[in-house]
């Protein structure tokens, strides 16, 4: 059937005729069924790769070559190919289209997987639609297993999931320890056994790419754990003994933890583990290792711990101590008084304890503590405390003074006290220095008494002199200080000063109150008693005595 511009037609020329034509039939005419297709070469799109998607079915002369994405609309055009100026509208984008009218397109993403169309314009102006179903494979990449439990119970049930990004989507297979086991992505296996541990691979691939990946992972059955026992290679431990713990448990597979005093045990250089950490040594126990002691074992599941082990450590007696600490080396109690003695050591098991005192041993006391209650002077003397351990057969002992002294309190400002004996010694040292006094006091009254007696009877022979009387001077004669001693001969007198200076003295000669002058220089007197009997005088046998003139006061006071 002719359309109505026909006639029209056939008046132009036959080339611009036939533009119009197309360009008629490409706004308003629909498209003329015909077999083309659109195939992707290689048959699938993989990622970094080019596809080219061919034009089959085609065998004309075409004009142009469209291409769209989705759907044959303006929107969605990718580019316009002429095939008489070989030019692509727009030319800088990533798709190329070739001289055949296939489209080229580099460097494939997953983004590019979508359907593909051509519209082509023959030289009749035919315009034939072509469409191809782009499909871009990739994969599978390495796959993901759920859940990321690796531990199983002895009777659980295992179920795990594959996943893996494909296109078209990977086929699965489960293999366990090399041995295929399932060809699904789920894998499931009810009331596992010890036999179930081992690697489970989950096998991922793709028929189209051809490409494979796979993912491993390691499961472990275990049985729960039991509790151990916790043994010692003996019980009655002495200081610097060595000693071994064993953590006893028949289970496989488990590990084995330490415990002191409920927390885990620090090694030190002289421990050692050994049989899987399932024995510890102790190379030299020492006090501080006294404790409690436990051994756990664990596995992936569960844990479990021994009874406390209760680690006594035997040692002393040592640094035995005595107190009250005494002062001046021996400790002081008062007559009558009471006093505690306590003695300490470090032992154990704790020591026991004994007394002596002066070397004898005192029954009734057999702790760390002796008693005085009234102290009595037979309480003095050396006390010792001696400490035994009956389980490592030592013992130790210290020694201290114990003094009892009196009520009192002698000298010092730190209110010590002194012994009867002190006391008894000081009385007879202040008896004998007052007798001693008295005696001096005495020799001094009588030296004095005599003096006195002597220079009155110088005065009297003064006296005598003055009147005209005759007196033979052989040792009364007084010397002063200033004056010359008369030469020897007769016809020669003494001189005397006038008056001697006075002075006021204590004196005491058998009770009665004598005159004694004082000189300040030196008196010298010589006794009347011993001139000759004849008379006459003998100034060389004179006898000559130096008086110092001093206060004395020892009886009643004389004014001069």
């Amino acid at each position: 059937m002719e359309s109505p511009s026909e006639p029209q037609c056939r008046t132009l020329s036959p080339w611009r005729g036939l533009l119009i034509t197309a360009s008629i039939l490409s706004c308003w005419i629909q498209p003329t069924s015909a077999q083309v297709t659109i195939v992707p070469n290689p048959p699938f799109g993989e990622v970094n790769h080019n596809v080219t998607l061919e034009i089959r079915g085609f065998s004309g002369q075409a004009l142009f070559y469209t291409w769209y994405r989705k759907a044959v609309a303006e929107p969605n055009r990718i580019t316009r190919y002429t095939v008489e100026t070989g030019e692509q509208e727009p030319a800088g984008i990533r798709e190329k289209v070739l001289p055949n009218g296939s489209l080229l397109i580099p460097d494939l993403t997953l983004s590019d997987t979508d359907d593909y169309h051509v519209t082509i314009v023959n030289s009749r102006g035919d315009i034939i639609l072509g469409q191809g179903n782009l499909a871009v494979y990739d994969g599978p990449d390495t796959p993901m297993i759920f859940p990321t439990a690796l531990n199983y119970p002895v009777g659980a049930t295992i179920e795990l999931n594959c996943s893996a990004e494909s296109n078209p989507p990977a086929q699965f297979t489960w293999l366990i320890n090399g041995i295929q086991m399932a060809s699904t992505s789920k894998l499931s296996i009810a009331n596992v056994s010890l036999n179930h541990t081992g690697t489970y691979t989950c096998n991922a691939s793709n028929s189209v790419t051809g490409l494979s990946r796979s993912k491993d992972i390691n499961i472990t059955v275990s049985e729960r754990t039991i509790k151990p026992y916790l043994m010692a290679n003996r019980t009655n431990m002495i200081e610097n003994d060595a000693l071994a713990f064993t953590c006893g448990t028949e289970q496989e597979g488990v590990d084995t933890l330490w415990f002191f005093n409920e927390k885990l045990l620090i090694l030190n250089e002289r421990m050692v583990l050994s049989m899987k950490n399932r024995t510890l040594t102790i190379l030299t126990v020492k006090r501080e290792n006294a404790g409690s002691y436990e051994c756990e074992i664990r596995n992936p599941i569960s844990s479990s711990r021994s009874d406390p082990f209760i680690l006594h450590v035997n040692y002393g007696p040592e640094n035995i101590k005595v107190g009250p600490n005494p002062k001046k080396g021996e400790v002081e109690v008062k007559i009558k008084g009471s006093l505690t003695l306590e003695c300490h050591v470090e032992s154990y098991p704790p020591a026991q304890y004994r007394w002596q005192v002066n070397g004898t041993k005192i029954p009734n006391f057999s702790n760390n503590t002796y008693v005085i209650k009234h102290a009595t002077w037979e309480d003095s003397g050396k006390y010792t405390c001696m400490a035994t351990n009956n389980v490592t057969n030592l013992s130790v002992s210290k020694s201290i003074r114990i003094k009892v002294i009196a009520e009192q309190y002698i000298g010092g400002s730190n209110g010590s006290s002194l012994s009867g004996g002190a006391i008894t010694g000081i009385v007879i040292v202040v008896l004998i220095g007052v007798i001693l006094i008295g005696v001096l006091i005495y020799i001094q009254c009588f030296r004095k008494a005599r003096r006195i007696s002597k220079y009155q009877l110088s005065e009297k022979n003064q006296s005598a002199h003055k009147h005209g009387e005759d007196i033979i001077m052989n040792e009364n004669t007084v010397h002063l200080p200033g004056s010359a001693l008369p030469a020897q001969g007769s016809g020669s007198s003494p001189t005397f000063p006038e008056e001697l200076p006075k002075s006021s003295y204590q004196v005491c000669d058998q009770g009665e109150a004598r005159t004694l002058s004082e000189t300040k220089g030196e008196v010298k007197m010589v006794s009347k008693d011993e001139v000759p009997a004849d008379g006459t005088e003998n100034r060389n046998e004179a006898r000559v005595e130096t008086l110092d003139i001093t206060r004395v006061d020892v009886c009643d006071k004389i004014d001069l």
